[in-house]
């Protein structure tokens, strides 16, 4: 088991970790897809493997869109068209850049909330 601090925000201003869960909990999310928040505070000691294995799972699942908001990275990411254990399509982009969502989203997704 291990502890945390986090740093008091200033007055006003949410944490880190509120903004990535409040843009994320604004998504909406047809029957069907998943969306997916990681950030910088992965329970497991091994955060990189788990993105690789959950992201193996859902296209093994043949979950048509993956969308993985990384916090640690600070990165957004949209996997795309399912194939065995593997997306074949990855479109990422920088918090703070827009990331064009498919159908039946069809919307430019704005990151710079997580700036």
């Amino acid at each position: 088991m291990s502890a945390m601090t986090h740093e008091q925000p200033a007055q006003g201003a949410l944490p880190e970790d509120e903004i990535l869960l409040e843009a994320f909990l604004s998504l909406a999310t047809p029957e069907g897809f998943r969306a997916e928040l990681i950030d910088g505070e992965v329970t497991s000691s091994k955060p990189l493997q788990d993105r690789i294995a959950k992201r193996h799972g859902y296209a093994l699942a043949r979950i048509p869109l993956y969308l993985l908001i990384d916090g640690e990275e600070s990165a957004v990411a949209l996997f795309s068209a399912p194939e065995g254990e593997e997306y074949t399509e990855n479109h990422g982009v920088a918090f703070g850049k827009p990331l064009l969502l498919p159908a039946p989203f069809d919307f430019e997704f704005d990151t710079a909330a997580f700036l």
